[in-house]
């Protein structure tokens, strides 16, 4: 979790996706619309540090990495 990834933004940079029920990170990734509202809630100054869309995102609150969650592929 302490791993140094290219992109890092904060939950209010993600806009909606274009699936039903996403967001989309500035780097197109996609995320679950549920986890993001869920984290919008409960953290809500939290930013996403990420490489890619099969690699972990890694939440980082106040500086600290506090949590993961996996970025919606498309099969």
């Amino acid at each position: 979790m302490a791993a140094e990834l290219p992109d890092e933004f904060e939950l209010g940079d993600l806009e909606r996706g274009s699936r039903p029920q996403t967001y989309e990170a500035p780097s197109g990734v996609t995320l679950a619309g549920k986890y993001v509202e869920f984290l919008r809630s409960v953290v809500p100054g939290a930013r996403l540090r990420m490489s890619g869309d099969r690699d972990p995102i890694v939440i980082v609150s106040d500086g600290k990495a506090v949590g993961l969650v996996m970025a919606m592929v498309r099969g």
